[in-house]
């Protein structure tokens, strides 16, 4: 499926964008949060008519990496969830980026590249253990986006943390990609 977001929806005319919704539901793509927010007469309709085909579950993104102001974010998630959450449509938390890709050699490692480059988090562990505790006892799940080893390990040392504080809570939250893992933190996944 082929994730679309508002910049690739052009702005058009009310009529243009029920055709696009239409065709979108027609060819069970399945569109991002931020379509499904900027259609909002048009998701409606296709979930009342039962044709929404895939529940959506999603996390507001921070989309402005140098504001760093939590109770904005926080607020700003409480505010989706009560204006958009539908049956179909749940808005479960927060997502963060927390390190780039291996190939542009930004994602996170434990050990430096070959070229000897060795970037840090985007958030310190203090900085993610504030923010994850923040949404964690608001009932929000925690989104990561990781790529290299020592991003995981920033974020499973501080989801322990919370999670010891404060207990599960019902959370789920979710480490996205993940795409190298040190042996060392395989156990930890549960």
């Amino acid at each position: 499926a082929r994730r679309w977001d508002v910049e690739y929806i052009p702005r058009t005319c009310n009529k243009d964008a029920d055709r696009l919704a239409t065709l979108a539901c027609r060819l069970r793509v399945m569109m991002g949060l931020q379509a499904l927010l900027a259609l909002p007469a048009q998701r409606e309709r296709r979930e009342q008519q039962g044709q929404m085909p895939i529940p959506v579950k999603s996390a507001i993104q921070n989309l402005d990496s140098n504001t760093r102001d939590l109770d904005l974010y926080l607020q700003r998630t409480k505010d989706y969830q009560k204006k958009y959450q539908t049956k179909r449509l749940q808005i479960d938390g927060f997502k963060v980026w927390m390190d780039g890709v291996s190939v542009a050699e930004t994602a996170v490692m434990l050990e430096p590249y070959e070229s000897g480059k060795m970037p840090g988090t985007v958030w310190t562990e203090e900085t993610t253990i504030h923010w994850l505790e923040a949404f964690h006892t608001a009932g929000f799940n925690f989104h990561f986006h990781c790529e290299g080893d020592g991003a995981l390990r920033t974020e499973l040392n501080a989801i322990e943390a919370v999670q010891k504080k404060h207990g599960r809570l019902g959370r789920r939250h979710v480490i996205h990609h993940a795409s190298v893992i040190h042996p060392d933190d395989m156990p930890r996944f549960k």
